[in-house]
Formats: C-alpha cells, sequence, structure tokens
C-alpha cells in the first residue's frame, strides 16, 4: 500500500468528519483556499457528506495550478454547477458555507497566512484548517467562534517540544497551535477547545443552530494513517484482491 495515497485520503477524511457533524444541512458553496492534493481530498469528503454542494470557489498560487485543480475538480464532480477561479482570498471566504484552508506556511509568517476575518465569514460557516491559517485572537476568543481541534494532546505535545510561539509562527501555521499558546498563556480557557472525537461520540454537542461559525483545525496524526491502512488491508483480505509481495527471505534482525 502506497503511504502517500493512505496519507492523502486520512488528511481529507478527518476534516470530513467536521463536515458530517459541524457543517450546515443544506451547504452549497465551499471555498478553497490553496487547492493542492490534501484541499481535493478534503473538499472529496465534504462532497460525500453533503450532496447539496453546488458551487466550488478556488484560490491558488499561480494560475497553472489553479486552474489544474479547476480541471481536476469539474472532472471529479460533475454533479457541481459552477468551478471557478477567484481573485482574492476575500471573494473565497465571502458567502461560502465551508472554507477549505490548504496553503503552506509563509516566509513572513502570520501576517502571510491566508486571513478568516471575521466580517467576511458567512453565519454557519465551517473552517477547515489543516494548515495555515491565521484569525483574529478576539474572534477566537468570542462566543461567536466554536473552536474544535482533531486531538488537544497534539497540540500540547508540540507545545512541549517547542516553546510559545514557534509552532504557529515558525513551523506550521495550524491554528490549533496557537489556541494552545493562548491558552497556556492564560488568554483562552481550556473548555473551549473541544475535540472532534467527543462532537462524534456525542460527548460534546456540535451544531446547536445555522448560524454558528465552527473553526475546525486538524493537525495531522500519524496513528490514524496506521489505523486507515489496517481497514484497508483487512477489507482486501477480504474482497481477494491485491497482490502480496515477499519483502524478506529471512529476517534481518532474526
Amino acid at each position: 500500500m502506497s503511504a502517500n495515497l493512505l496519507s492523502a485520503y486520512r488528511t481529507g477524511a478527518v476534516p470530513g468528519v467536521g463536515v458530517k457533524h459541524l457543517a450546515v444541512e443544506d451547504a452549497e458553496v465551499v471555498g478553497i483556499i490553496g487547492p493542492g492534493v490534501m484541499s481535493r481530498t478534503i473538499l472529496g469528503s465534504a462532497m460525500s457528506q453533503r450532496p447539496s454542494i453546488k458551487e466550488v470557489k478556488v484560490k491558488g498560487r499561480s494560475q497553472a495550478s489553479t486552474q489544474k485543480a479547476v480541471d481536476w475538480i469539474k472532472n471529479e464532480f460533475p454533479q457541481l454547477e459552477e468551478v471557478r477561479i477567484v481573485e482574492t482570498e476575500e471573494e473565497a471566504i465571502r458567502d461560502s458555507d465551508i472554507l477549505i484552508a490548504g496553503t503552506s506556511t509563509s516566509s513572513d509568517g502570520p501576517s502571510g497566512f491566508p486571513y478568516f476575518k471575521k466580517e467576511c465569514l458567512k453565519p454557519g460557516a465551517l473552517l477547515l484548517m489543516p494548515a495555515a491559517a491565521r484569525l483574529d485572537d478576539d474572534f477566537v476568543r468570542s462566543d461567536d467562534c466554536n473552536l474544535v481541534v482533531d486531538y488537544t494532546g497534539l497540540y500540547e505535545e508540540w507545545f512541549n517540544e517547542n516553546g510559545p510561539d514557534v509552532t504557529y509562527e515558525r513551523l506550521l501555521g495550524i491554528p490549533g497551535n496557537r489556541w494552545w499558546d493562548m491558552k497556556e498563556e492564560g488568554t483562552l480557557p481550556a473548555e473551549k477547545l473541544v475535540n472532534i472525537g467527543d462532537i462524534a461520540s456525542g460527548k460534546a454537542p456540535g451544531r446547536q443552530n445555522d448560524e454558528e461559525i465552527f473553526c475546525y483545525s486538524i493537525g495531522g496524526m500519524p496513528v490514524e494513517d496506521v489505523a486507515w491502512a489496517t481497514d484497508v488491508y483487512d477489507n482486501a483480505l477480504t474482497k481477494g484482491i491485491g497482490t502480496k509481495l515477499n519483502l524478506w527471505d529471512v529476517p534481518l534482525l532474526k
């Protein structure tokens, strides 16, 4: 099994759980900032959970790669009524029910990250952020912003390894790292950070109305790749597909 392919689809599936539990039921518009492989698999999972999606807006860094992404989306999801390139991040953000941040970090630090300004967010929007993104701290602290993470322990470990500000500002740019920095600073209550697993299992509430804005940070955990690979492997055995490869005749550590 290709580890890259497994990881790509896992990366799409974890935000898809967020779409299942947190997106408005009749979501129609998706905005993508950074249309790479990660954003494509996330879009696929979003489409599987919200077949009501009709329109996708795409903002990329280069014309060629952005057009390539648009062509791929049109071919992969012919049921969409409109797939179009937009010139600015704000165009991608405004009026979108689901937003996907798929850009890498910037040499300029957070000032160069895609900026999701509260005033531009549609009521009821779901932000899927497995990559660099910037939100105003005041918005993050407010009752208008519901914070969800894939697992709080992941951000705690990053903080313990790298210290304050480093993981978000210089390494990954994933918003959950900034939220954990704020939690350690004492400027964000720990209970504001909710694990997606607790929502999926019913331990924590998900969406209560169509006006709530949810910001979902996905850091990515390789242990999920292992679990997913096990499912794929078991499925292959059950269906009798695939080719068994002999990796050794005698184990090297025997």
